[in-house]
Order: structure tokens, then C-alpha cells, then sequence
């Protein structure tokens, strides 16, 4: 009696077992890695993806001449091991930008708008993270242009201030919260540099700025149809 038991009991829990094992087993193959943070080295596990895409609505304010002004953009990369992002991005002030003086042109200036526009190559490397929190720093490359127009003091029109290409460098650090599986929002600081804008009005662009990023995770939430495991990747 005892034997047909245990027979029994062991056929019963075959496919449990069979099931854990293929669990066990998929966990095992999937993939494993280390990444080095300001903390230490962090190991990556089934909760962690290769490569993935990333995608970031990224916002500045920003300060010209000591007016500031807001710089709408856009970001498009890859995240490779979960510490580096590279990638696109196309940035736009928002509105053109206004001075009261223009004395880089002429003293006598009295108002003068300008608008900026670039594209960048970025590199960023994460250096802290957990579930609900990350630290990053970052580099753009960029390459666009600015045009504008200025008046003299005691004229009636504008003069057009000609299109120039410029080659912005951006350097930031921020941080970034997550909200939920899909959605991150966070900020930081970082300094913009223009070293082959025309010497007039290098100093209105050099400047510092403030970021504001929220990240929506389009990809992942696609994902997420028929995957329910994709909540617990970070």
C-alpha cells in the first residue's frame, strides 16, 4: 500500500515539478549581466533586457541674455545593459526669444529676437538606479541653427540678423522618479556651450540650463499586451 502511494503522490506532482523546472531553467537562460554604478557592481537578471528602446520628452528652460526661455524636445535611442543610452534628438525653443539689448551687435540696440533650433547625438550613462529611482549624466553633440532680427534705438524697423549654423554642447546630470512601470518624470541641471557661434552672440547662447524629462514607455507598454512579466523589468 505504502509503494502504490508513493507511486501515486509522484505522478501527481510530475508535472508541478516539469513546471518549476521549465521556470527555473527559462530564468536561467535568460539574460544575466553586471553593470557598474556609483554603488558598486549591480548584477541584471530576467528583470533586465540587452538592449531596449528609449523614448524621452525632454524640456528646458534655459537662460539667454538673463531672460530665460523654454526649449522643447524630443529624444529617441537605445538603452544598451541598463547604464547606457544613445541615441537622437531635435530640440526647438518654443517661442522666439526676446532682448532688451543686443550690446554683443550694437550698444544702441534696443530689442532683438532670435529663435535656435539643433538636432543632437547624445550619449548618457546611468549611474545610479532602483526601482523607484535613477541618477544619469549626459552628453549632446549638436548641430543646427539660429536666425533672428534686431532693431537701433530710434528706427522704425528691424534689421534681420542672418542664419548661422551653430554646434551646441551640452553637458547635464539629472534624475528621474518613477511613477509607475510605464511612466518617469524627473529634472536636473547642466550647462550649454556654443564655442563656433559667431562671436556676437556666443555669449547670449552659452548659458545654463534646467531640464525637465518625462519618460513614457511606449514601447514597453506594447509589450505588455500578452507579456505580463513586462511590469517587472526596470
Amino acid at each position: 500500500m505504502i509503494v502504490i502511494a508513493v507511486l501515486v503522490l509522484s505522478r501527481a506532482a510530475a508535472p508541478c515539478i516539469g513546471q518549476t523546472s521549465a521556470l527555473a531553467l527559462m530564468h536561467h537562460d535568460a539574460y544575466q549581466d553586471t553593470v557598474r554604478l556609483i554603488t558598486g557592481k549591480m548584477a541584471l537578471d530576467h528583470h533586465f533586457k540587452k538592449w531596449k528602446l528609449d523614448f524621452i520628452f525632454d524640456a528646458r528652460q534655459t537662460l539667454i541674455s538673463n531672460t530665460r526661455a523654454r526649449l522643447g524636445g524630443r529624444r529617441l535611442g537605445v538603452e544598451h545593459r541598463r547604464g547606457h543610452r544613445f541615441g537622437v534628438a531635435v530640440f526647438a525653443f518654443d517661442d522666439p526669444v526676446s532682448v532688451s539689448s543686443l550690446r554683443e551687435v550694437n550698444p544702441d540696440v534696443d530689442t532683438a529676437v532670435f529663435t535656435m533650433s539643433y538636432g543632437s547625438f547624445f550619449y548618457e550613462r546611468v549611474y545610479y538606479f532602483s526601482r523607484k529611482w535613477e541618477l544619469s549624466a549626459a552628453i549632446h553633440l549638436g548641430d543646427g541653427t539660429i536666425s533672428g532680427k534686431y532693431r537701433i534705438r530710434g528706427a522704425e524697423n528691424f534689421v534681420d540678423y542672418p542664419e548661422q549654423r551653430v554646434r551646441p554642447i551640452e553637458f547635464s546630470t539629472s534624475g528621474y522618479y518613477n511613477i509607475t512601470w510605464w511612466l518617469s518624470a524627473g529634472g536636473g541641471i547642466g550647462y550649454r556651450l556654443m564655442p563656433n557661434a559667431p562671436r556676437e552672440v556666443r555669449p547670449i547662447y552659452n548659458a545654463p540650463v534646467l531640464l525637465f524629462k518625462v519618460k513614457l514607455r511606449f514601447f514597453k507598454l506594447l509589450r505588455r499586451i500578452g507579456n505580463p512579466e513586462v511590469v517587472n523589468e526596470y
